[in-house]
This record gives C-alpha cells, structure tokens and sequence, in this order.
C-alpha cells in the first residue's frame, strides 16, 4: 500500500532501465535469488534496486512496488530544450547557452541519484574492478543497519574515495581499510561486513554499537588491525578479529567464540550462531553452513528442502528450511550456491510486522558462510 503523504512522489516514472528491469521481475512475483539469476546480479545489487525504488518512489513495501505505475510523463528539463535552441543573437543568445548548460547539470545530477554500484559513480571502472563492485554493495546494505541515528555519506551516487571512513586500493581495487571510530554509530552490524575479504583495518570504536558481532567476520582473514574499545556488543568474538596483529578485543570483555552449535531439527531454535555440519554430503551434496539467528525470532528448523530454480533447465539444489513459529513465514536458504537465500512469505496483516520479520530475515541471510574443508 502506498504511503499517505502530501503530493505526488518525488521521482514519478522515472526509474533506470536496470529498475525497471528488476521491477518487471518483482511484478512476476520473483524472489531476489531468482530475479538475480534470470537478470545475471548478484542478489545484494537486487536488493539495491529494490530499496532504491522503494525510497525515490515512496513506498512503503515490495507489493506497493509491484501494484505501481507511473504517472503519465510530464515536461521535463530536456522537454524545454526547443525554447533554448533557437536563433538568437547578442546577450539573448549568451543566456540561452548558459541556460542550457545548467539544465544539463540538472539532469546530471539526478542521474547520480539513480546510480547502482556498478554505474561508474561510485566504482570508476566497476568491469575492471567486480570485487570493489561487490564491496560496494555490501557497504551500502551495511549502512543503515550500522549507523542507526548516526550518519553515513555512502551512497552509489558518490565516489568511493569520498565515502567516510572507506578506504580503497590495490590491484583489483578492493576496501582494505574502514575507519569509524567516534562517529556516534549506535546501530549494530550485519553480517555483510563480512563479504570485505579485503579488508586490513577495521576501526569501530568510540561507537555504542551493540547487538552480536556477525560469524561471518571469520572470513576477514588479512587483519592486522582492530579496534572495537568503546563498543557495547555482547555475545563472543569471532578469532579472527583476536589474531590481528594489532587489537583490542580484550578490553571489550568479549570471549573467544566456542565450539558451533548443530541446528536442532524440529526443535526451537534460541539465538545464536549455528551449524549444519551434519547434512554435509559427497559430491553436488548440500554444503555445511553457518548462520546466526539474532533476538526476536523463535524458529523451527525443519530440515532440508529441494529449492527449483527459476529456470527449469537449471534443476534445483537443497535448501534449508526454517519456520517463523509465531507466523508461519518460512526462510529457505540455498546450501549448493553461496550468498543465495530466498524466502517464502505469505502476506501478513499487521504490516508493521512483516516489516520487521522481513529484516530479521534478512539478517539471518546476510550472516551466512559456508564451511570450507
């Protein structure tokens, strides 16, 4: 349903051909990893698209999204060209060019607003660079679960090497330094810091960041530098971040991570991280995963699924199926493709619900890894 506000949304019809691609796909009714297959995406620039309709056309949700259509087109900037291009001499002529240039830097302008992460805004040269690419986007779906009432400048509008706190370089380039301390973030993190396998220093103290540090920073194996003083997370703290060279884990009173524990099946599952070490098959088989489960939710696992793919061509691949008890919505995670997870959602009433479940939901996505034997 879309939003009661005052006016007409701030971008009527004017979306890029690459949301309006994915838009197309969502009025199907695709989910992102099957919208992400049939336009070859990775699902996190899916997502991208999707929260960039949601917010430029000022809705409130994925099936106002689907039920919208634009609004029949308007005079726009380029329409009143033809009033500037004719014949004129003299000062008329100089202020008709001078005209004519700020339209154009109107226009350019809101093109940024449009940008993804691959628009050779924020990645200059994003076909020679796909792993900055990919950084990107796990920064941008990173931002405003970690900033909370703080702020953040990352946006795929602006050049990475104007973002706050990113640091860019190598050869591919790739983010190796991320440095927030005392920027009054108060949000917590999302396992998608842990896609930044590039990433050397990682500086987040002076920050009252709270909730579980995300499994998934396992994955950050080129450390040398962590500093978390000055943060309020609590459960344990991944090893990876103690081996740096140089940190400061100790003084955040955090303990090593133990031994993961197995999913139980058919049993409720608690907050915390957990394994699938015991579905590991041979060859094609399903492959051992790692999730965490944050507060809020009370699961039921129930066991392993057959996901189809969009294309039928394609066969299918296991899934992991999990139950929201006070619901019914299921999550159905991919164990053959890493970074893939779908779900299946029936439509709630209290939106503000659906809402949150979806976030959580998406949580439980963003941490999961795979465990590499």
């Amino acid at each position: 349903m879309e939003r009661e506000r005052g006016g007409r949304p701030r971008y009527p019809g004017v979306l890029t051909p690459a949301e309006q691609r994915v838009l197309d796909e969502v009025r199907n009714g695709g989910t992102n990893p099957e919208i992400a297959e049939r336009l070859g995406l990775s699902r996190e620039t899916v997502k991208t698209h999707i929260a960039s309709m949601l917010s430029k056309l000022e809705l409130a949700d994925r099936r106002a999204l689907a039920e919208w259509r634009p609004e029949p087109p308007r005079r726009g900037a380029l329409g009143w060209l033809g009033l500037l291009v004719r014949p004129a001499v003299g000062v008329g002529a100089v202020a008709g060019v001078g005209a004519l240039v700020l339209i154009f830097a109107v226009v350019i302008d809101a093109s940024r607003e449009d940008a993804t992460c691959s628009s050779g805004i924020a990645v200059a040269n994003p076909d020679a660079n796909p792993d900055l690419v990919a950084d990107c986007e796990s920064l941008l779906g990173l931002r405003d679960t970690i900033r909370g009432t703080g702020k953040l400048n990352w946006t795929a509008g602006k050049a990475m090497s104007e973002w706050m706190g990113v640091t860019v370089s190598g050869t591919p380039q790739r983010v190796t330094g991320l440095n927030l301390a005392g920027l009054g973030l108060d949000g917590h993190l999302s396992g998608l810091l842990g896609n930044l396998t590039g990433l050397t220093d990682l500086r987040l103290d002076g920050n009252p960041l709270t909730g579980m540090l995300p499994s998934k920073l396992i994955r950050l194996k080129k450390l040398t530098n962590v500093s978390l003083s000055g943060t309020d997370f609590d459960g344990c703290a991944p090893p990876v971040l103690r081996s740096a060279t140089t940190n400061d884990v100790a003084a955040t009173g955090l303990d090593d991570c133990g031994p993961l524990l197995d999913l139980p099946l058919d049993g409720v599952i608690a907050p915390g991280t957990y394994a699938t070490r015991g579905v590991a098959a041979a060859y094609r088989g399903p492959r051992p995963i790692v999730l965490d489960v944050p507060p809020g939710l009370s699961l039921r696992y129930d066991g392993l699924v057959m996901v189809q793919h969009a294309r039928p061509s394609s066969g299918g691949s296991y899934g992991l199926a999990l139950t929201d008890l006070a619901t019914g919505a299921l999550l159905r995670i991919n164990l053959t493709h890493e970074n893939e997870g779908g779900r299946s959602l029936d439509w709630l009433d209290d939106e503000a619900t659906q809402q949150k479940l979806d976030r959580l939901f998406d949580l439980i996505l963003e941490s999961t890894w795979f465990i590499e034997y």
